[in-house]
């Protein structure tokens, strides 16, 4: 091999490194924005799974124990969903009804009416980031998702046994 083939070879990858480091500029947002978008959307089914079951236990334990009122139902609720990573859960949030109806109290529900709980949650509550809007703005108009008015909701319905 000759100098002028060993400098064309040196050459080569000198100016590839460049190019690469350019690639690379353009190529490392598009994967960190893919990245924590995974981490958020996976954040968000985690704490729609965390309210389906807080609703699920609130409800079975109103359900089955005819003796703890609505607010101390209300306050594990939140005590569970607090220790879980949802915080600020408010009694607004948390509604009990029976055959439609919005109801205080589920100790004054008859035997065999069916007691649903919901749970509503804004979605910049349970995000990591609080990144609720992601787009860009050009001109006139918005291309991206709004997700400031998203809300995650666990609904459970259960019969009352006694």
């Amino acid at each position: 091999m000759n100098i002028r083939s060993k400098t064309r070879i040196f050459w080569y990858f000198k100016s590839s490194k460049g190019q690469a480091l350019v690639e690379f500029a353009f190529v490392l947002p598009i994967l960190i924005a893919f990245l924590f978008g995974t981490i958020e959307f996976g954040r968000v089914m985690w704490a729609q799974q965390v309210l389906s079951n807080a609703s699920r236990a609130g409800v079975r334990e109103a359900v089955l124990s005819g003796t703890k009122t609505t607010t101390t139902i209300n306050t594990s609720i939140k005590t569970a969903l607090t220790n879980t990573g949802v915080k600020n859960v408010v009694d607004s949030q948390i509604v009990w009804k029976v055959s439609g109806s919005v109801v205080t109290d589920v100790n004054t529900v008859t035997q065999n009416l069916p007691i649903t709980l919901s749970i509503s949650v804004p979605i910049s509550q349970v995000t990591l980031s609080g990144i609720t809007y992601l787009g860009l703005s050009l001109g006139n108009t918005n291309i991206g998702y709004d997700l400031r008015g998203l809300t995650l909701k666990g609904e459970c319905t259960m019969r009352k046994e006694s």
